[in-house]
């Protein structure tokens, strides 16, 4: 009984044990590399706002910036501590927020699912959805890499369990925007159309962090053994492999049941037009 209570209790002095970090780079180099990415994202979503007469993408990269609010209290969970010396957007639960993290949410949160939203009312493929998947990921591995040098962030809990925090969550959240847009947002009009596009880039992230990441969570703050953390680790990539594979086939089905629904309004307005016509 003792040994299970000690496995299950979660040491409320290690939540905030982070170690301090300085970046040996100065807080530009992020800025730009982050904001270059901000910046294309913004650029490409107010050129498709104005050629399609539709606000959607800007509003998405706007709930998108809200929610980076999230950040710290995923940043707590998973043991990430970001360097002092960045330039800091604000602070809460115990961790300082860098600026260039809020507006990195702006790309990956906010215009990406709008793109994959896209993807799937023109019919992408499930192929062809888990291959951006897998793009998503490997840009944020890509960032991780950068970081390997310029060390703006870092993660705290320990092997293996530190190397899948941020790259490893990342792999559900633009496909399961994607999709709510997609099935949410798309078939309505006007203000409601929009108050959808902006809340539904604001919950995405907190929702699949929280239901994903789980299993690291728990051995982040348990007196996991190394076996406990691989294991951990391996659950962390089933509940990946459920997220995914269960968003594409809701996006199948929806595929299917719109284009089902599209047919027989077809159908019924050309039975409709056909009675309607003049007799000769």
């Amino acid at each position: 009984m003792g040994t299970a209570q000690s496995l299950m209790r979660i040491s409320a002095a290690s939540v905030f044990d982070e170690p301090t970090v300085v970046s040996p780079m100065p807080p530009a180099v992020m800025l730009v590399f982050f904001g270059g990415a901000a910046f294309g994202a913004v650029a490409l979503a107010g050129y498709w706002a104005a050629a399609r007469r539709d606000w959607l993408p800007i509003v998405c990269c706007v709930g998108a910036v809200v929610c980076g609010l999230n950040e710290p209290i995923f940043d707590v969970l998973g043991k990430i501590v970001y360097a002092d010396n960045n330039v800091m957007a604000f602070t809460a639960f115990g961790r300082r927020i860098p600026l260039f993290l809020v507006i990195g949410y702006i790309p990956w949160v906010g215009l990406l699912p709008y793109v994959i939203a896209r993807g799937m009312a023109t019919g992408w493929s499930a192929r062809r959805l888990y291959a951006v998947s897998i793009a998503g990921v490997v840009s944020v591995a890509f960032t991780e890499f950068v970081n390997t040098f310029v060390k703006s962030w870092e993660y705290y809990g320990g092997s293996p369990l530190k190397f899948f925090g941020g790259v490893a969550a990342m792999a559900c959240v633009p496909l399961a925007g994607g999709f709510l847009l997609y099935a949410l947002a798309f078939p309505l009009q006007g203000w409601k159309r929009l108050s959808a596009g902006f809340f539904i880039p604001l919950m995405t992230l907190p929702m699949m962090f929280a239901g994903v990441g789980l299993p690291l969570y728990l051995a982040l703050y348990t007196p996991a053994s190394p076996l406990m953390r691989y294991l951990a680790v391996a659950a962390l990539f089933v509940f990946i492999a459920v997220a995914n594979v269960g968003i594409v086939k809701l996006t199948q089905f929806w595929q299917t049941a719109t284009a089902s629904a599209l047919d027989r309004a077809t159908h019924h307005g050309v039975q409709l037009g056909h009675l309607e016509q003049p007799r000769p």
